[in-house]
């Protein structure tokens, strides 16, 4: 079944006001625009946000800082940096707990795959 078509049933146009002056949007602005976005989103990212905790080495001098952090968590990673870990001139780690109970790491400073690990082995051990 069609429905009549009629002048009170066609559609009705929008009536858009554009500068035809205007123009399009010049390319160079577009990757502007998305290369300040980037650098957002890097800074954003360096500054460790979405972790949970920061562990910042200076030497043996450690410093641990989170939202989501116990004060068991806390001084146990303090312990295990001043005691167990190799002294680090800089390195700063940022970790986030995912739901099945591992660890997401990101670690800045020079250390080695088997450092790596110790970290993610000593913070899985149940601690």
């Amino acid at each position: 079944m069609t429905e009549p078509v009629g002048p009170d049933t066609l559609p009705v146009p929008i009536d858009v006001d554009v500068d035809p002056a205007a123009g399009p949007v010049p390319g160079w602005l577009i990757v502007a625009i998305l290369l300040v976005i980037l650098i957002v989103l890097i800074v954003l990212r360096g500054a460790g946000v979405g972790y949970d905790f920061k562990v910042k080495l200076r030497g043996r001098s450690v410093s641990v800082s989170g939202k989501r952090l116990s004060a068991g968590l806390r001084s146990s990673l303090v312990q295990f940096f001043e005691n167990d870990f190799p002294p680090k001139t800089r390195l700063t780690i940022y970790g986030r707990r995912r739901a099945n109970r591992t660890y997401e790491l990101r670690f800045h400073g020079r250390v080695s795959a088997g450092e790596k690990q110790q970290v993610r082995n000593f913070l899985t051990s149940g601690v």
